[in-house]
């Protein structure tokens, strides 16, 4: 039986600068490699529909695909494993004599579960962990692990007096033959979408994204500009996709972003997209130290608010119907892409905690199952911002939509896009189709209640504090 290392792979898809492989590499055993499907994330959830979507589903095979090519060219056999814990470890254990496991650390405690019963089952004692997801690391910031400021603002400033970010890792070079075994690969249930999907999975897709980012377009250089348009892809990086799943890691991003300013420009852009990497860091090691508080419904702070347990609501939100046009399109685009940019993030997760007041894990459960590009810590962390019931809370911010979409969807494009009905009106009466009378109803052959559904709610149609 051959002696080997294990390479436990999460969200860490990806050959380049891994430290999982670095490690396990350096020990001088043969390495192989597992992915052990989470079963827990084809379950329903409480809000009635499964944690990992259609979209999701095929991004992660896409990704799972290319790393078991790309790790058959190091002579590395990746093992996709879909079947609980102790008979993956039974199957591993009639071929391999396994001496060691490398895993990143994951905050969140499902994966941590999965991991920590995986282990045992196998009967391994050596677990190597890695922060692999972040860009800093504990041991240049050593209270990351500990305490972090209430205020993402502090942690930033903290950070940015000394910025302390690890080389990049050499790739791998092949190692002796070591044969596989047949895996669950071709039985997996994962959801394949017939029409060609707006972003690839897979680490090749995720660099090459990077490089005509950076460098082709140049985009990076007016990130801060566009990063609150929602129309085009390239108004936003794109990047936190291949974050979700590892297939970049924040190291190779930050050090491209250096080689920008380098040879190109520094500017707010490239810095604001620093900005960003920061922000991701900060709810990752917030999890860490918050655990399962991350998903109470009075969240890390401990708020309590009256939360509505409205029917017809969370109806109105799965159905794209709110009568609220910059809400719905977003929405719209949601479910049918698995994406929502940035702006129009804030201003749904406002509208349904903030105006419906429908518990914000509603919310948070709803991302979880369409974005490709979801993050356990990023997700929920947002989500308890945006709520008043995480770090920094704002009680005071609430999104008026309608002005929003007024300011950053001045044409109505975007809205026209995703909602054709609406496409006849003009602007402004494109944002507020409710205010039509008798005569413009007639004029634009269009009825309010028929041809688009009225408001859900007359709260939001005031005049809100933006």
């Amino acid at each position: 039986m051959k002696k080997v290392s294990l390479v436990y792979f999460q969200h860490d898809l990806r050959l380049h600068d891994h430290p999982g492989l670095t490690a396990s590499r350096q020990r001088g055993l043969p390495i192989i490699g597992v992915y052990l499907c989470n079963q827990l994330e084809m379950q329903s959830t409480t809000f009635g529909f499964q944690k990992m979507g259609n979209y999701r589903q095929q991004f992660l095979y896409e990704s799972l695909w290319e790393l078991k090519q790309n790790l058959a060219t190091l002579n590395i056999p990746l093992l996709v494993l879909n079947r609980d814990p102790q008979s993956a470890a039974n199957l591993l254990k009639t071929k391999y004599d396994i001496a060691s496991i490398d895993a990143a650390v994951e905050p969140g405690i499902e994966e941590q579960n999965l991991l920590k019963t995986f282990q045992l089952a196998l009967g391994v004692s050596s677990l190597y962990l890695h922060h692999d997801k972040p860009l800093l690391s504990p041991l240049d910031y050593p209270w990351l692990l500990k305490t972090l400021p209430g205020r993402f603002t502090d942690a930033r400033m903290k950070i940015e007096s000394a910025i302390k970010v690890m080389p990049l890792l050499p790739l791998l070079t092949p190692q002796p033959f070591i044969e596989g075994m047949e895996d669950d690969f071709s039985t997996l249930p994962f959801f394949k979408l017939q029409e060609k999907p707006w972003m690839k999975g897979g680490e090749t897709s995720a660099l090459e994204h990077l490089q005509n980012y950076f460098f082709m377009t140049k985009s990076v250089l007016t990130y801060k500009e566009t990063r609150n348009n929602m129309l085009h892809f390239a108004d936003s990086s794109k990047l936190s996709p291949a974050l979700s799943l590892g297939l970049l890691s924040p190291r190779m991003i930050y050090w491209q972003l250096k080689r920008v300013e380098e040879t190109l420009k520094k500017n707010q852009s490239t810095y604001w997209l620093w900005f960003e990497l920061l922000w991701r860091d900060y709810f990752y090691y917030l999890h860490l130290q918050q655990g399962n508080r991350f998903f109470l419904i009075t969240g890390i702070m401990n708020t309590k608010k009256h939360w509505q347990d409205n029917a017809r609501y969370q109806q109105a939100i799965l159905n794209a119907k709110t009568g609220f046009p910059l809400v719905d399109a977003n929405l719209k685009e949601l479910y049918q892409t698995g994406w929502m940019s940035n702006r129009g993030r804030q201003n749904v997760a406002s509208f349904i905690a903030k105006i419906l007041n429908l518990d914000w894990r509603f919310g948070a459960a709803l991302f979880e199952h369409y974005l490709i590009d979801y993050d356990v810590s990023s997700n929920y962390g947002n989500w308890q911002y945006l709520a008043g019931v995480g770090v920094d809370p704002r009680e005071d911010r609430i999104f008026n939509v309608t002005l929003q979409a007024k300011k950053y969807d001045q044409k109505g494009e975007y809205i026209k896009t995703w909602l054709p009905a609406l496409a006849k009106l003009p602007v402004p009466l494109l944002f507020q189709p409710w205010t039509l009378n008798g005569l413009e109803m007639g004029i634009y052959q269009f009825e309010i209640g028929k041809d688009y559904p009225n408001p859900i709610v007359r709260d939001a149609r005031v005049e809100l504090k933006d």
